[in-house]
């Protein structure tokens, strides 16, 4: 290790160690705050069909918002969910002209005339009879195996067809829509079943469908050739094929079996987030050490948690694919950091906006004296998805950290 290597490193641990003591007695921000919504962009905060409440608590590192609206109030912990559910409340309006239509009811009275008891419960009690009817759908694909050896009756298989046009035409309706299919927004779940029962077996005319959504076009996805592919995977795959894709590209990065499986079984990860995670770690090449994505992965205990764990991998594949490659993946505390071949070490963190709490000022400390990995990195980035406070700036800014807000819109990562 050089001279000039060690001053490097001796001044930046020193410099943050220094901070981080410092800030002890003065400068630390408070874990939780409240403050007005007029930091969010004004087609965000408010609409003809909704309107954020005044008062946004921040808690950590990520806002928590609640939204009035012609449909409910609704609750959104972090940026990410709060950008879904504006788009979901634009789509409800477009869904709920569709149900208004005499179209939409001759074909209800359709649904409600078939054979199949339990396609009736869907039609009238939507949600509460088929909670998650991605998943379920998922383990159609079984019985539909069954019916072509023959153990299964006609009514059967005609029951299993029935639920597998449903499944496809909710996956292709809410990509029409701009929204996720396997949102655990109830009120959105109800109208995609409504309208999908409608289209499926009771012969609901497609033109009825082409309403459209005037939704806030805040969602920024950059034209790139795997996250087009991805979304066409999204539409087309029934769960189970996803699971099983996404099975086989686990396996082809060397990830052991019994690690995918719990990732792949974790109640709280959508098809969706599965899949864009799993795709996302394999854009990285021969990078060593993605298995710890999923590790802390399988420690999500909440839907913004495991949401926060699918933009991670995408920051991951947004650096490799625009800054540096990425060389390994590394554990530190419950996160990860990246080293790359530019001889950087890299910390993503999608979150809202990072400020600069006890919390935040120990993790820096740690990373300057103590970075993972071998040998002394060049550099120290920090790659936000969302904004930094002004505190923070400053002391990571007077450490020689090189701070990178906004990779929400630079990297365009998916909500």
């Amino acid at each position: 290790m050089t001279r000039c290597i060690l001053l490097r490193r001796f001044a930046t641990a020193a410099a943050i160690s220094i901070l981080a003591v410092g800030a002890q007695a003065q400068g630390l921000e408070p874990w939780r705050t409240t403050q007005g919504a007029g930091f969010l962009q004004p087609q965000l905060r408010k609409s003809a069909l909704h309107e954020v409440d005044g008062s946004v608590v921040t808690e950590g590192f990520q806002h928590s918002y609640r939204v009035r609206s012609d449909f409910g109030h609704f609750e959104a912990e972090g940026d990410a969910m709060l950008r879904r559910l504006v788009q979901e409340i634009h789509a409800l309006q477009a869904m709920k002209q569709v149900t208004k239509t005499g179209a939409f009811a001759d074909a209800t009275k359709e649904v409600l005339k078939s054979p199949f008891a339990a396609l009736k419960g869907l039609a009238i009690e939507p949600v509460a009879t088929v909670s998650g009817v991605p998943k379920g759908v998922g383990r159609i694909f079984d019985a539909v195996g069954q019916t072509i050896t023959g153990d299964e009756s006609e009514y059967e298989d005609n029951e299993a067809e029935a639920l597998l046009t449903l499944s496809k035409f909710k996956r292709q309706y809410a990509a029409e829509l701009g929204i996720d299919v396997y949102t655990s927004n109830p009120v959105v779940q109800t109208e995609l079943n409504r309208i999908g029962w409608a289209a499926a077996i009771g012969n609901l005319a497609p033109s009825v469908l082409t309403i459209p959504v005037s939704g806030p076009g805040l969602v920024v996805v950059k034209s790139l050739g795997w996250v087009d592919t991805l979304n066409e995977l999204l539409v087309e795959k029934a769960p189970s094929a996803l699971r099983s894709e996404n099975e086989e590209v686990l396996e082809s990065m060397g990830i052991e079996s019994g690690l995918a499986t719990r990732f792949l079984d974790h109640p709280l990860f959508s098809p969706r987030h599965e899949t864009v995670l799993v795709r996302a770690l394999g854009t990285l090449g021969d990078a060593k050490g993605r298995e710890h994505v999923l590790r802390v992965a399988t420690g999500a205990d909440s839907e913004e948690q495991a949401l926060y764990f699918q933009q991670l991998a995408e920051m991951l594949a947004g650096y490799h694919r625009e800054q540096s490659p990425i060389l390994e993946i590394l554990p530190f505390r419950r996160l990860v950091v990246a080293r790359a071949k530019n001889g950087h070490l890299v910390a993503l963190l999608p979150v809202d906006e990072i400020r600069w709490t006890r919390s935040a000022a120990r993790a820096l400390r740690s990373l300057g004296l103590n970075p993972p990995g071998s040998g002394t990195p060049k550099k120290i980035e920090l790659w936000v998805s969302g904004g930094a406070s002004g505190p923070l700036r400053q002391q990571i800014g007077a450490a020689g950290i090189a701070l990178t807000t906004g990779a929400h819109a630079t990297l365009g990562l998916l909500d």
